[in-house]
């Protein structure tokens, strides 16, 4: 199959003219390229491999499954589509931002996990989506971290819907090495006459989790090797707390059950599993948070609405500000920063300095914050007082929820 050279001009069956700008990449069912489209912008193509059946199948299945699924916010929209060109495509709107893949990448193979609470925010929000598709009796069956795009407001859309169950028989679907739901007790899901089901997603929800908790790439052979228990003809999802302590024994027994090999034993939909998250979360905000600075732990009682300033201990380098929480530390600023609770029971840092910045580590890299910004904490995240890129944190100090 020859490639869309850059320039090439399509127009889609309603009539949308679409100019290829560059290639993005090769996937299992066609070429994904950039383009613009007039009244639309910045687009993506997908150029179908017209020599296979399932492709065929699977291309067709894509194009009505994007049709019914097109109020969503978070699904992608199909612009336009040409069954019979030769070789066929589509067309639709561009996602702005990264796949979680890339937001956990910190070089090269390498991974940073993200904390409890950041990587239950994103799971729920995909069982948020796949709740609406298996309500239209759609089974994506590819919930895998390349799959899932975290735009500039922390929200994720689900793209690449070319794998939707057809009931193919003997043709199956292929899954992601170590992400896609294994064998089952005696016919696997992705070979079975009844195919997958919403299951085989959670399935997906599960492993995905497990990886956003570890930062374990299971996709990887020899990771996958270290991460699952051989256990008779089949194979096991390891606890992620087996990887990183820090997580608690009730997600991990959440994504344990999510991976089960049973689909029978799993989570049934994606509100049970999202009602389970949740339930997780509520009881975790009994204990109160707190705040870890070397060797000391201070509690943060407090109320919706209010908040505590931080800032160099009064009397220190002439500080005049009797501060809640005192720093002994000259390079910090009399007010440095505020930490306080909204009304939906989260904890947030807003930066005071006027000199000495503020910084938050949420796992991969600093970021530094601008006078009065206010960051939403999340528990694990690291918050420097006094920063700069050069000579890096003055105080640190970590945030547990």
């Amino acid at each position: 199959m020859e490639e869309y050279p850059i320039g090439t001009e399509l127009e889609g069956e309603k009539g949308i003219k679409v100019t290829v700008e560059s290639k993005l990449n090769v996937g299992g069912s066609g070429i994904l390229y950039e383009g613009k489209a007039n009244r639309w912008g910045k687009c993506v193509i997908r150029q179908s491999f017209p020599e296979h059946k399932i492709s065929e199948k699977k291309f067709k299945t894509e194009i009505k499954a994007l049709q019914r699924l097109e109020n969503h916010p978070r699904i992608p929209k199909l612009i336009d589509f040409d069954k019979k060109a030769s070789p066929p495509f589509l067309v639709r709107n561009y996602i702005e931002g990264e796949t979680l893949r890339e937001r956990l990448r910190e070089s090269g193979d390498v991974f940073a996990p993200l904390s409890e609470s950041k990587a239950r925010r994103y799971a729920v929000q995909i069982l948020d989506i796949l709740q609406f598709i298996h309500e239209k009796e759609i089974s994506h069956n590819n919930i895998i971290p390349e799959n899932l795009i975290v735009d500039e407001n922390d929200e994720i859309t689900l793209i690449d819907f070319n794998d939707l169950f057809v009931q193919f028989t003997k043709e199956g679907i292929i899954k992601t090495p170590g992400f896609g739901a294994p064998p089952g007790f005696g016919v696997p899901e992705r070979w079975s006459f009844t195919g997958p089901d919403v299951r085989s997603d959670i399935y997906g929800v599960g492993t995905t989790l497990f990886f956003l908790l570890t930062g374990k790439d299971i996709k990887q052979d020899k990771i996958r090797k270290r991460c699952f228990i051989r256990s008779n003809e089949y194979t096991r999802l390891k606890r992620p707390s087996q990887f990183n302590p820090s997580v608690s024994k009730e997600m991990s027994e959440i994504v344990r059950k999510a991976t089960k090999l049973d689909p029978d034993d799993r989570f049934q939909t994606a509100s049970e599993m999202k009602e389970a998250l949740i339930k997780h979360k509520s009881s975790k905000l009994l204990d109160k948070p707190k705040l870890v600075i070397g060797e000391r732990s201070l509690q943060l009682d407090l109320k919706p609405g209010e908040s505590y300033t931080m800032g160099r201990r009064k009397g220190l380098n002439n500080a005049q500000i009797e501060n809640d929480i005192q720093i002994s530390n000259p390079y910090v600023s009399d007010l440095h920063a505020e930490i306080g609770k909204n009304t939906s029971g989260e904890y947030w840092l807003e930066d005071k300095g006027k000199g000495a910045k503020t910084a938050v580590n949420p796992g991969h890299d600093w970021i530094e914050l601008t006078e009065d910004q206010t960051w939403e904490l999340q528990s694990g995240d690291t918050i420097a007082l006094g920063y700069n890129k050069k000579n890096g944190p003055m105080v640190t100090m970590l945030f547990r929820n």
